[in-house]
């Protein structure tokens, strides 16, 4: 799974959990170039006022007293806007309307952390609240108000077991759990990658909600982007997807069968992943299994009959015992009981 950027003054445009914010927002000094940004005006951070984040906004009484009102308030002053910049934003996250609901990250100067928040919006006030500047804008300032901190988003840990008879021949399987330890409903696909090793042969899957991701047979790409990687990049890859919610605190169940082919010890690694993931630990879980070889068998059989003990050719006819008592041998041709 790809690590997340955590750092940065993001903007989302409705309220979702801050591991969505950070994939699906964007950080402001990424937003899109537009036609008059002229050399030196970019898109760049908030002024230094956007890490003052007020715990509520103050209202002052008749009596003189000053009391706490509503959630955080903060502002961000955007530097070097041009008309377009200014459009761009009004129309993207506001709609031409006066006041917006947007998830944000921003930079908390007294505790030292980023902060994601769910906020109301309010676009500035041309005449009291920008200053004209060079064909555009400075201190232009979008003030947030009644935020609270946005959810963390997704966790998603993998837990598993393993079961049946890992030896050539025979069948073994893996048994996954999936769940969901975040503090936010997982709306995004599912996956669980694993790369089978030459000591096994995938056989077939189970489990309500899942399917086999780009395959039907078992075996996909290792390059799990979009692009199908040339026919030389090919490994036997094994991935599972499930498209459906998983809420927090729930779990879902996968099984994985495999024909193990060649005895030795067999490292099998699961990796469990969505967009947006806000965790870290517990994402891969690694089963190693010692496969075991064809069973040894005493005697041997042509198929064509039931064995003696001893050589039976098959034929219903010739068969060779040998009897310890007395050390005494015998030969039948098939057609009667053994003289000694």
């Amino acid at each position: 799974m790809a690590t997340l950027t955590t750092t940065g003054y993001y903007i989302y445009k409705g309220f979702v959990p801050k591991s969505q914010l950070l994939v699906q927002g964007v950080n402001i000094k990424r937003l899109p170039t537009q036609s008059d940004q002229t050399a030196g005006r970019l898109w760049i951070r908030p002024g230094n006022e956007a890490d003052l984040v007020h715990p509520s906004a103050l209202v002052d009484s008749i009596s003189g007293r000053r009391f706490p009102y509503g959630g955080a308030v903060f502002k961000w002053p955007m530097m070097g806007m041009s008309p377009k910049m200014v459009r761009y934003l009004h129309e993207t996250y506001f709609d031409f309307n006066w006041y917006a609901d947007l998830t944000v990250q921003t930079f908390n100067r007294a505790n030292g952390d980023w902060e994601a928040y769910w906020v109301t919006a309010r676009w500035p006030d041309y005449t009291s609240e920008a200053e004209l500047s060079a064909g555009g804008y400075n201190n232009f300032q979008i003030n947030f108000v009644n935020g609270i901190i946005a959810p963390d988003g997704t966790d998603l840990v993998i837990d598993g077991t393993s079961s049946g008879n890992f030896q050539v021949g025979s069948f073994g399987t893996f048994n996954l759990t999936v769940s969901n330890s975040g503090d936010s409903v997982n709306f995004d696909p599912i996956y669980i990658n694993y790369t089978i090793p030459i000591e096994m042969v995938y056989d077939s899957f189970s489990g309500a909600g899942w399917d086999l991701f780009w395959s039907t047979d078992g075996i996909t790409y290792f390059d799990i982007s979009t692009t199908i990687p040339a026919t030389n990049d090919l490994v036997r890859y094994a991935r599972l997807r499930y498209i459906y919610e998983l809420n927090e605190a729930e779990s879902i169940d996968v099984s994985i069968n495999l024909r193990p082919n060649v005895s030795g010890i067999s490292t099998n690694g699961f990796t469990v992943s969505t967009a947006g993931d806000n965790g870290v630990d517990n994402k891969t879980i690694e089963f190693i299994v010692e496969v075991q070889g064809f069973p040894l068998t005493s005697g041997f059989s042509s198929g064509f009959g039931p064995s003696d003990s001893g050589f039976n050719n098959g034929f219903d006819g010739v068969s060779y015992g040998l009897s310890l008592e007395g050390f005494t041998t015998g030969f039948s041709t098939g057609f009667g009981a053994p003289e000694t």
